[in-house]
């Protein structure tokens, strides 16, 4: 589901789990295409031949704009529940066995979730959002800000695929002013895909 809201109290108190414009994210400066947002080269610990396998299976009724990246060092688990404030960028670092969880909205727009180690011995999640394009609200050459997952993101094993479950996560952004539209938010629900008999990878 996205919505646009003009509700300024409400979304100003869940956007307070956020972490600030550290997040902003230029669409015009990475390019989009119908198979996906990247090219070529390594994203995470997925490289754009995963991706591209994944946006052929879910593929977007119009284009896909380019991939949003963000990693956090400093995220808290409570069962199956992450909690992060997310910044942009990718920390580098060997992928945790079992540890990539993939989720879809109904507009088969892909969230990709990473616990890697890194070099130093330290745990960071990384995060990959992959959003097809929603007329105005989504498109490639709008940028977009404070990013968060105020209920966190909700995990779950899936013992038939590679990778596991994004049960459930709400993402709230800002898009900023585009043309004539001006700044409005960007709401998204991410959950396991419709086809459970289709692995991402």
């Amino acid at each position: 589901m996205k919505l646009s809201s003009s509700s300024l109290l409400v979304f100003f108190l869940l956007l307070t789990f956020g972490c600030g414009n550290d997040n902003v994210v230029d669409t015009s400066q990475i390019p989009s295409s119908s198979g996906g947002g990247t090219t070529g080269g390594q994203i995470g610990t997925l490289n754009s031949n995963n991706l591209a396998t994944m946006y052929a299976k879910y593929p977007c009724s119009g284009a896909r704009i380019a991939e949003m990246y963000y990693t956090t060092s400093g995220g808290t688990v409570n069962g199956s529940n992450i909690q992060a404030n997310w910044q942009s960028g990718t920390t580098s670092g060997s992928l945790v066995d079992k540890s990539r969880y993939v989720g879809f909205s109904s507009y088969n727009d892909i969230m990709i979730l990473e616990k890697v180690t890194t070099s130093s011995g330290t745990a960071a999640f990384n995060l990959i959002v992959s959003f097809c394009e929603f007329g105005s609200l989504l498109t490639p050459g709008r940028s977009y800000s404070d990013f968060s997952t105020p209920s966190g993101i909700t995990v779950a094993d899936n013992l038939n695929c590679s990778t596991n479950n994004i049960i459930s996560s709400n993402t709230i952004m800002t898009a900023a002013p585009y043309g004539a539209n001006t700044a409005t938010y960007v709401n998204t629900i991410f959950t396991v895909s419709s086809n459970q008999s289709l692995c991402p990878l």
